[in-house]
């Protein structure tokens, strides 16, 4: 019995020598988020929120269809809100021009004007990249640019259109 306790204890300290992260687990663990990982995140969470929540398909309908994916195109240093449905080519155009519009309204653009809505300094979704509560004044400055980083894409019937959050306009991409 005391051979077997011993055999099982040298075993057991064996494997405990060897656990825990490999090199890319603690790398991972010690990366910190940034302000604008978070805001992708939270970003993210709240879009699909809207697309999960009912309430929002009689205001805002093609939500209903799909959840915005959001990400970030290094090449373009665009931050991107995406939306792929599956409609026939010929409702391509109608529903991306639609949805385009919705993103943009539900992030305080204007449809009109394609500037932010009176009343706030800037969209909906660049909050998501600040601190809450106190804000230094050039991190206020920078988040007021932010703005101009958001471009819309949806993918609908094949075809791509693209438009940046603050205008009025949409074009398609080939």
């Amino acid at each position: 019995m005391r051979r077997l306790m011993l055999i099982l204890c040298s075993f057991a300290s064996v494997s405990a020598a060897y656990a825990g992260p490999d090199k890319t687990t603690k790398y991972l663990m010690n990366t910190p988020a940034t302000m604008f990982d978070l805001g992708i995140f939270k970003l993210s969470l709240e879009l699909q929120r809207i697309g999960n929540n009912p309430k929002h398909y009689s205001e805002y309908p093609p939500f209903k269809k799909f959840s915005p994916v959001v990400m970030y195109d290094w090449d373009q240093d665009k931050i991107q809100i995406v939306g792929v449905f599956v409609p026939k080519s010929d409702d391509a155009e109608p529903l991306c021009k639609q949805w385009i519009s919705d993103i943009r309204r539900y992030g305080y653009v204007d449809p009109v004007t394609g500037e932010i809505k009176s009343g706030h300094r800037k969209s909906k979704y660049a909050r998501y990249f600040s601190h809450i509560g106190f804000v230094k004044e050039h991190a206020k400055e920078a988040i007021k640019n932010l703005d101009m980083k958001f471009q819309v894409s949806c993918i609908a019937g094949g075809r791509l259109f693209r438009a940046p959050l603050l205008g009025t306009t949409y074009s398609e991409q080939k």
